[in-house]
């Protein structure tokens, strides 16, 4: 038995101004924390950071992929074609041409991925950080499991 501080595990109120794809996966992710007895009140701002950059990664790649729209000489919109007629679309007609270190759109959602695997890694969230893990027993059997 270690002695390391066992806080009492709930789920943290939702902050305030969180929305859409943020407050999604606050719900989706602290209901699996909960089950796991891995989130405490005390988690709310490293799990609010963590569902800020998810929202921030998802809104960048999504931009990203949209962005294969080019110009004709004559303003019409084209797709852009390679000299072979392969035709560039999403993320790498985006790229194309553009050094992607100097893009902000993919800076903001490298950073975005970066602060998602770091919080990750915190709470036990990728396969790697699991494998060190002990968990004594789930704090609450799910509601379905009860009926079973």
């Amino acid at each position: 038995m270690t002695d390391e501080p066992k806080p009492e595990v709930t789920v943290p109120e939702c902050p305030r101004g969180m929305s859409g794809i943020a407050k999604r996966e606050w719900l989706r992710i602290t209901t699996h924390l909960y089950d796991l007895g891995l989130v405490s009140e005390i988690d709310l701002m490293a799990l609010a950071v963590y569902c800020d950059a998810v929202q921030m990664y998802v809104a960048m790649r999504k931009y990203i992929k949209k962005q294969h729209k080019y110009l004709d000489a004559n303003g019409k919109e084209t797709a852009l074609q390679q000299i072979d007629g392969t035709v560039l679309r999403g993320e790498v007609a985006y790229f194309y041409g553009r050094n992607a270190q100097t893009q902000s759109e993919y800076n903001a959602m490298k950073a975005a991925a970066d602060t998602i695997l770091a919080v990750s890694k915190q709470f036990g969230m990728t396969p790697s950080s699991r494998s060190r893990m002990t968990i004594e027993k789930p704090v609450k059997a799910r509601a379905i499991d009860e009926f079973l």
